[in-house]
């Protein structure tokens, strides 16, 4: 996907996705910006790229995750540039399955 599309940037520099009112926060490495977009605008902009959504607002790419942390019942994921993001409970076997919680 070119620079300019939807994202703002390539769908391989996306770490995670997060919904902030009718924004989509798009984090990188780099750093993060919002742009106007729903969630399921976003993910479709990623072309496939590997990841999951893990809560009704949060898409998680694959190579992101560096661990999990357990707060009570709430599960979230460990991401790379220190952002850490909810696990939805009807998502968490999706999330084991893939092996994101034996990192």
């Amino acid at each position: 996907a070119p620079e300019d599309g939807l994202l703002g940037v390539r769908p391989a520099e996306v770490l995670c996705l997060s919904m902030e009112d009718h924004y989509v926060r798009v984090h990188t490495a780099g750093g993060s910006k919002l742009v106007l977009a729903t969630l399921a605008q976003a993910i479709a902009a990623l072309a496939g790229a590997p990841g999951l959504q893990t809560h009704r607002s949060w898409w998680v790419a694959e190579k992101a995750v560096t661990g999990a942390v357990a707060e009570g019942r709430n599960l979230r994921l460990l991401l790379s540039n220190g952002v850490t993001a909810p696990v939805a409970r009807t998502a968490v076997a999706a999330v084991r399955a893939a092996g994101w919680l034996d990192r």
